[in-house]
């Protein structure tokens, strides 16, 4: 599974069909289990994830720390954090994986990789319970589902984050606090096309060592960081929105349409028309199939 998490096709449903369309969640084994129990390293930016392990064993890689999985426990990725697992073939647990940004107007998530054991705590046990409860109402269709949905990921985030403080255990990478302060910065001002020297400013670091901060932690250079925040905007825009695609390039501050479909492309392979019919038929046929 090498490269970024594709953005869309984690969705079965259109987003009229299903208002929780931001959240996803899956078997360990039912992904893993198609690449030998063996997840190879990469990122996303805009998608944080969770992983809930019940039983078996396993290691993640969560930046540059190898972290040994002794369940039940909870895996924290971050946005934007190389990551990648191996897995014994009798792991049994539960993958989340939702938009930041949506999360942060529900609760404040834990922001660094960690491995927050569940074992001894009445919390902890709390949350075991809480995922299993998630999964089935999102699996099912009961009155009340959405706001169920969000209860229980409010919850989970909550206890997660008392816990990851109460063990202090987290697997941060040196910098990783500037680069969380870097990702937050391009949030504010992608739209701005701002270049590498204004944020180094804002961050009282130099662009070089910067640079070397977010290649170590993010494994990318700032400038695609900023550049992946924008496609990946547009990317959403695109299918799920209804704008133009000026409109679009207007709105994520490109200079004309032109730059922005030549920019959309070398980053997707696809121009933004072609891509937004593409993704749109893959929601269509999952939701019919």
């Amino acid at each position: 599974m090498a490269g970024e998490i594709p953005t869309y096709s984690l969705y079965g449903e259109s987003i009229r069909e299903n208002p929780d369309f931001w959240l996803h969640c899956e078997t360990i084994a039912s992904r893993s289990g198609r690449y030998r129990w063996e997840i190879g390293e990469h990122r996303h930016e805009n998608f944080q994830q969770f992983l809930y392990i019940r039983d078996g064993s396993g290691d993640a890689r969560l930046g540059s720390a190898m972290r040994v999985l002794s369940p039940p426990c909870v895996v924290v990725v971050p946005p934007g954090l190389r990551h990648g697992f191996r897995f014994s073939s009798d792991v049994d647990g539960l993958v989340l994986t939702f938009l930041a940004n949506r999360l942060s107007r529900i609760a404040k998530s834990p922001t660094q990789p960690a491995v927050i054991s569940l074992t001894g705590d009445d919390d902890g046990r709390f949350v075991a319970e809480i995922f299993d409860r998630l999964s089935s109402e999102l699996n099912g269709h009961r009155p009340g589902r959405r706001d169920l949905v969000e209860a229980c990921l409010t919850t989970i985030v909550v206890l997660l984050g008392r816990l990851a403080t109460d063990g202090e255990d987290t697997a941060a990478t040196p910098g990783a606090d500037r680069v969380k302060a870097l990702m937050d910065l391009v949030a504010q001002h992608y739209r701005r096309h701002l270049p590498v020297t204004a944020y180094a400013r804002m961050l009282n670091l130099s662009p070089t060592h910067l640079n070397r901060l977010t290649r170590e932690v993010a494994g990318m250079t700032v400038h695609d960081l900023i550049n992946t925040r924008l496609i990946d905007e547009a990317r959403r825009d695109l299918v799920f929105g209804t704008a133009s695609v000026k409109t679009i390039a207007d709105d994520l501050g490109f200079a004309d349409a032109a730059y922005f479909s030549r920019t959309f492309a070398r980053h997707t392979g696809m121009t933004p028309g072609l891509y937004r019919r593409a993704e749109r038929q893959k929601l269509e046929t999952a939701a019919t199939g």
